[in-house]
């Protein structure tokens, strides 16, 4: 499963391929942007759901929680700095005003 966020417009086709191909034992793959783990442009494995339940048991309902609870079973998608910024995302008019521009 793929989770993908709705407010990260500049992705291509080329790293969703990454994405959805490399480290295939991996229960997660997860992206890092500016050094932090992003859950929302992340594989996901059936394998991970014991980590999801874990998550849940301990009343933890993030995805960042999950990925906590999988621990050495995540996997990290290298990044190019232009594929870093494939993942910059639109969290204000502002943001969505220059991506237009």
């Amino acid at each position: 499963m793929l989770a993908l966020a709705g407010d990260m417009p500049y992705f291509g086709s080329a790293l969703l391929r990454r994405l959805a191909s490399e480290a295939p034992e991996a229960s997660a793959l997860v992206t890092l942007t500016g050094g932090l783990r992003n859950p929302l442009f992340c594989r996901y494995h059936t394998r991970a759901l014991p980590g999801v339940s874990r998550s849940i048991a301990a009343g933890r309902r993030s995805l960042r929680s999950v990925l906590d609870a999988l621990g050495d079973e995540v996997a990290t998608l290298a990044l190019s700095s232009e594929e870093e910024a494939e993942l910059a995302d639109w969290d204000t008019p502002a943001d969505v005003a220059r991506g237009r521009g």
